[in-house]
């Protein structure tokens, strides 16, 4: 399953100094060290404790290793919490290219970019050259007016993992720029990744839409 909703958000709550954040009531553990840089994951854990497995999401939230915050993804995390999940938000964004792709003009990010950038050939990262039969379900909310990661690039993406037989919800927001959802619509979006985790058995029906998540 794959949820795709990843863009900056200004830095929220935070210790002096900038990083890593404090964010009440979620556990930060440390999963890998690299040099001296310690990769971190924050962890909100549901309520409910018991002895059977329960599902997991994981957040990554946006800024390319230049910015944003983990604190972008709390309101998400503490309402799939409420919900029965395990939610996790990590380290930034990796920077995983839709592009290249034949027949797409594209301006965006990624666009013209190259091994050297990356340090491997592009098309080694991009999601849209390993779509097979058995790809996890994926939604994916993205504005249409994105300038930074082009619409047409998911739009290719679900029509490709349409053809191998996988689940691809695409919903395009018209006018909507790159990170439309840190400012607005965060219930209407939180609301679809519900439906979408329901319908997959990952959560019990709603009784109720999600509320406008506070945002830090």
């Amino acid at each position: 399953m794959s949820l795709v909703a990843s863009a900056q958000e200004p830095a929220g709550r935070q210790k002096s100094g900038g990083y890593p954040p404090v964010i009440a009531g979620a556990t930060v553990e440390t999963y890998r060290t690299v040099g001296d840089v310690s990769l971190k994951v924050w962890i909100f854990a549901p309520a409910r404790k018991g002895e059977e497995p329960l599902p997991a999401i994981v957040f990554f939230f946006g800024g390319g290793w230049t910015g944003g915050t983990p604190a972008q993804f709390e309101p998400q995390c503490r309402h799939l919490a409420s919900r029965g999940m395990i939610a996790l938000v990590g380290a930034p964004n990796p920077g995983v290219v839709m592009a290249p792709f034949p027949g797409l003009e594209l301006a965006g990010f990624g666009a013209g970019r190259n091994k050297i950038d990356f340090g491997c050939e592009p098309v080694e990262i991009s999601p849209i050259h390993h779509v097979k039969k058995g790809t996890p379900p994926t939604i994916i909310f993205h504005g249409k007016a994105d300038a930074v990661v082009p619409y047409a690039t998911v739009a290719a993406f679900a029509d490709v993992m349409k053809a191998a037989g996988s689940r691809c919800d695409l919903i395009g927001y018209e006018g909507q720029p790159h990170a439309f959802f840190n400012k607005a619509r965060d219930a209407e979006t939180l609301a679809a990744a519900d439906a979408f985790l329901v319908s997959l058995g990952y959560l019990p029906a709603a009784t109720q839409s999600p509320a406008t998540p506070p945002r830090p």
